[in-house]
C-alpha cells in the first residue's frame, strides 16, 4: 500500500550519493545499492532524484529507471587531484588531530567540486527535503544554497573519533536531522553528537525475498563470503576457522567473493579499540596472501578467491548456491548487507557480535551469532549449520520469513517519510 503523505503531496526528494556506474545505476558498493533501493520504493510516491558522479563525462547527464530520476556530473578533474593529495598526505593529517590519522572522506578537499555542483542544481530545480548519504562535508555548499531545504544526513556505518574534527563537528550540525541504518548506529549518533537520530532502516531487494533460491544448492557444503577482502572483515579468522571444518567434515569449501581493503584509519578508532595490535600486521602487507598462508595445505584446495564479480545477480546465484554465508567481521557493522541478502534466499547466515549484525539475525533462530575473533566458536557453527541438514532448513526458512517481515525498502522509505514530513512540519 502507498504511503500516504500528510504534509506534502507528491514530496521532492533528492538523494546525494557519490558515484554512479553506467549512466543511471548507483555503483555496485553496499551504498549504491542502498540508495538504489531507497530510490525505487519512494518512487511510488515521490518525485525522486539522485545524484552521483562518473567518471569520463564531460558535461552532466540525466536518465530515468524504475521511475527515478538521475543526475549524473562529471567527476571534476580538481576534485580528482585533490583526492591523490589527501592519499599521499594521509600521514600528516595526525598533526592536527590528537595524533589519529583521519579518513579521507572527512576531508574538506574529498571532493569539494562535487559538492558544490550538486548544490548549484538544487537552488535551480528545488526539492523539498534532502537526503545525503554519509558524507557531511556534501552539506556546507547545499546548505549555503538552500538553505531553507530541511537536510537529512543518513548514517551507514558509525563514527570513529578521528573523523570528529571540531570542523566535522560544524558540519555536523547544519543537518536538520540526522539517521542510521540501524539501531546501533542511531544510538551510537546519539551519543557521540548528542543530539536526537532516527532510524531508517536498510531493506533488501524485494526480487530476492520473493522469489526462491535461483539455483540448485551446491552438492558440496559450501561456505560463502561477501564483502570486502579486508583485515577488519576477519576473514584470516574465517580461514581459521574453515582448517577445522574441513577437518571435521568432507565435501566443504569455501568461495570468497570481493576485494579491495580499506585504509586502517577509515576502519578503527585508533586509540582504543582492543582489535588494533592484532589486526595492524595484516594492513601493512598483501593480505590476501597472509591468507592463503594461513590455510592448511588440505584446507588450502577447497578454497577459491573469486575476487569482485560482475553483477547483483551473479552474487546472488553464488548466494543460492551456498549452504552457509559467513560475515566474520571484527570492526562494528552498520548493518550486514550480504548477510541480510542471503537470508532472503534462504542462505543462513554466521555472523560475530559486530554492530548492527546482532540486530539482524537471533542466535539459533534464523541464523548464528558468535563473539568476535572466537575461531573456534565460528568453526563450530558453521559446522552446527552444515552438518545437521533438519537444522538449516528450518534455520534457512526463518531468515527468509526475517528478512521478508522486518528489511524491506518500503519499510526503510516509510522511515524516511516519517522523518521528513517531521521536518517540514517544522518549518
Amino acid at each position: 500500500m502507498a504511503t500516504k503523505l500528510p504534509v506534502h503531496e507528491n514530496l521532492k526528494v533528492a538523494i546525494v550519493g557519490q558515484h554512479l556506474d553506467g549512466f543511471f545505476a548507483p555503483s555496485e558498493t553496499s551504498v549504491g545499492i542502498c540508495t538504489r533501493g531507497l530510490a525505487e520504493a519512494l518512487a511510488g510516491t515521490c518525485s525522486v532524484r539522485v545524484y552521483g558522479m562518473a567518471d569520463g563525462f564531460r558535461r552532466a547527464r540525466r536518465a530515468s529507471l524504475h521511475d527515478v530520476e538521475y543526475r549524473i556530473l562529471p567527476k571534476p578533474a580538481l576534485d580528482t587531484a585533490l583526492f591523490q593529495v589527501l592519499k599521499r598526505a594521509g600521514s600528516m593529517t595526525r598533526f592536527v588531530n590528537r595524533g589519529m590519522e583521519m579518513p579521507i572522506t572527512t576531508s574538506a578537499l574529498a571532493y569539494p567540486k562535487y559538492g558544490a555542483l550538486v548544490a548549484e542544481d538544487i537552488a535551480r530545480d528545488p526539492v523539498d527535503v534532502i537526503l545525503i548519504q554519509h558524507n557531511a562535508r556534501r552539506l556546507d555548499p547545499i546548505k549555503r544554497l538552500n538553505p531553507a531545504t530541511p537536510v537529512i544526513l543518513h548514517f551507514h556505518a558509525k563514527l570513529l573519533p578521528q573523523e570528529l574534527t571540531a570542523r566535522y563537528r560544524r558540519d555536523l550540525a547544519r543537518a536538520e536531522a540526522v539517521s542510521g541504518v540501524s539501531r546501533f548506529i542511531v544510538e551510537d549518533l546519539r551519543q557521540r553528537l548528542g543530539r536526537d537520530a532516527f532510524l531508517i532502516r536498510n531493506g533488501v531487494d524485494h526480487a530476492l525475498a520473493d522469489t526462491g533460491p535461483a539455483v540448485e544448492r551446491s552438492v558440496k557444503k559450501r561456505i560463502l563470503y561477501v564483502g570486502a577482502v579486508s583485515p577488519e572483515k576477519g576473514l584470516h579468522d574465517l580461514i581459521a576457522a574453515f582448517n577445522l571444518v574441513h577437518e571435521r567434515l568432507e565435501e566443504v569449501e569455501l568461495e570468497i567473493i570481493g576485494g579491495g581493503a580499506r585504509p586502517f584509519s577509515a576502519v578503527f578508532p585508533l586509540s582504543d579499540d582492543p582489535f588494533i595490535p592484532a589486526l595492524r600486521p595484516y594492513f601493512e602487507g598483501d593480505y590476501t596472501g597472509m591468507l592463503r598462508a594461513l590455510a592448511n595445505p588440505e584446507a588450502l584446495s577447497a578454497i577459491r578467491f573469486l575476487g569482485p564479480v560482475a553483477s547483483r545477480g551473479e552474487v546472488s546465484r553464488h548466494m543460492s548456491a551456498a549452504r552457509v554465508l559467513a560475515f566474520p567481521s571484527l570492526c562494528d557493522e552498520g548493518f550486514g548487507l550480504p548477510p541480510a541478502e542471503a537470508m532472503a534466499l534462504g542462505t543462513p547466515a554466521v555472523v560475530t557480535e559486530a554492530g548492527g549484525l546482532a540486530e539482524l539475525i537471533r542466535d539459533g533462530v534464523d541464523g548464528r551469532v558468535v563473539p568476535k575473533a572466537d575461531v573456534p566458536g565460528l568453526a563450530d557453527a558453521l559446522t552446527d549449520l552444515l552438518r545437521d541438514d533438519g537444522r538449516w532448513a528450518e534455520i534457512a526458512s526463518r531468515a527468509r520469513r526475517t528478512v521478508r517481515n522486518r528489511y524491506t525498502w518500503q519499510a526503510a522509505a516509510d522511515d524516511f517519510l516519517a522523518l521528513a514530513n517531521r521536518l517540514l512540519r517544522a518549518n
